[in-house]
């Protein structure tokens, strides 16, 4: 609770001086960050079509991550993406596995590669709705590989709908399958729908049951489970990007082990473009036998539709540093982002405000440093011997009229909590926009976006 009322205290107090000079610089910044959000989202929608086919995010920043800059007096205000541990800019949600429907075998396989102990029951027991956004050093370890964002939508490689199994199809499904795969893909998709095994989430094993059971060529699978959807909806979820996950999160999967995970890892680097697109290299590769294949073909899909990356904005000198020297961005703002680019406009899966997080981290760091401080005492405590005999003169000790009141000692401790989030954010306007060839307003950009800022679910 105390934790909980310094963040209100905290927040109150930002509000309270937002007409103040440094108030306005803070306001600023965070318009600034926003301004980074619709900046990234625009850049990565103009490039839905590449991540449609399995390629990762384009490159849009600069040197450090910069992305936008203006000056200010002595000062030049620098909109940023911060790179993760592994020093990407951009973490592919489709590479983790879902919180919905992972197993306990599953999960605890990532929680011992996370080096978390806890058991996949105390794990649920905690885990929350944002559970995975808190600011501890557990959910800081299981971020690269557990996610509630991800989900494949039931499109192919080129944004058109997939097309669902069913008895009979209509003369326009029949068409678009015959120009796919010819009358043989028109008896998988009914081989498909025959197959009563499993349920409909399952339906990519079932197609690539029908296409061995018609004898289809490895390499045309690909195009198969892309033009057909077992799923009378628009998305389904489960599904792990064999080109984007690390191999903790593959070596979890059920049928691939930890070796076949870090072999994938491997080889994913050296497919050709037509290979990325698809699941199938993993049998043309000698990775999984087609039977293997048939059992993990309903937990893979080759490409990612949602990314995860952290926007930051902040004053710096003019005569900033390099990198490794870099000044300290004051009255910062940083806001940690998911955005959805299953739809033809992209939504924000996620828009965090997290300016406060360096706050939260130090309270955190100096309550379990004082934790370890007491931890001696308490176990000296613990073991000292305080009857009235060892800490009295004997002679006062052994006086029956003597009385002793027993004191019981509480060591007071913070009280923790996770940062807070509204169910529903407002995106104020932001001060500028990104405005033909690197022109953005009052900024100067860099990079060229092509596309419109996202829309926010409420």
């Amino acid at each position: 609770m105390a934790l909980l009322a310094a963040a209100g205290a905290i927040s109150i107090a930002r509000g309270a001086v937002a007409d103040t000079r440094g108030g306005e610089r803070s306001a600023i910044a965070r318009a600034a960050a926003l301004d980074g959000v619709a900046f990234v989202s625009a850049s990565l929608a103009s490039a839905r079509q590449e991540l449609l086919q399995g390629n990762a995010p384009p490159s849009i920043a600069q040197r450090d991550g910069e992305l936008l800059e203006r000056t200010v007096g002595s000062e030049r205000l620098v909109t940023r993406l911060v790179p993760f541990e592994d020093e990407t800019f951009f973490q592919a949600e489709a590479g983790k596995l879902g919180m919905e429907d992972i197993t306990d075998d599953m999960l605890k396989r990532i929680l011992a590669s996370a080096a978390v102990e806890l058991s996949p029951t105390q794990f649920r027991a905690r885990a929350g709705l944002h559970a995975l956004e808190a600011v501890d050093a557990t959910s800081a370890a299981l971020l690269p590989f557990l996610t509630r964002y991800a989900s494949e939508p039931m499109i192919d490689g080129e944004g058109d709908p997939r097309v669902l199994l069913a008895e009979s199809l209509d003369d326009v499904s029949t068409r678009r399958l015959r120009e796919v795969g010819g009358d043989a893909l028109l008896r998988v998709a009914a081989r498909a729908f025959a197959d009563s095994e499993g349920d409909s989430k399952s339906f990519e094993s079932r197609v690539v049951r029908a296409l061995r059971a018609e004898a289809v060529e490895v390499e045309e699978w690909d195009a198969a489970l892309l033009a057909l959807s077992g799923v009378d909806g628009d998305r389904v979820n489960g599904r792990v990007s064999v080109q984007f996950a690390p191999s903790e999160v593959l070596g979890a999967i059920e049928g691939i082990g930890v070796e076949r995970g870090a072999r994938i890892v491997e080889e994913r680097a050296l497919l050709s473009l037509d290979e990325r697109r698809g699941c199938a290299w993993l049998v043309s590769h000698g990775i999984l036998t087609p039977e293997e294949f048939v059992a993990v073909a309903s937990r893979c899909t080759a490409r990612c539709l949602q990314w995860r990356f952290s926007i930051e904005a902040g004053y710096e000198p003019l005569d900033v540093a390099p990198k490794d020297e870099r000044f300290t961005a004051r009255n910062t703002a940083r806001f940690d982002c998911v955005i959805d680019f299953a739809d033809a406009t992209p939504r924000l899966a996620l828009l965090r405000d997290t300016s406060m997080r360096g706050a939260f981290a130090a309270i955190a760091t100096q309550r379990s440093a004082t934790t370890a401080e007491t931890a001696p005492i308490e176990e000296k405590l613990d073991s000292t011997d305080m009857t009235a005999s060892k800490i009295l003169d004997p002679e006062i000790a052994d006086n029956e009229k003597m009385k002793f009141t027993e004191v019981t000692f509480t060591i007071p401790k913070f009280s923790s909590a996770n940062e807070g989030e509204s169910d529903k954010m407002a995106v104020p306007t932001t001060p500028s926009r990104p405005l033909g060839s690197h022109a953005v307003g009052r900024w100067v950009s860099s990079g060229t976006p092509r596309s419109t800022p996202p829309r926010v679910e409420r």
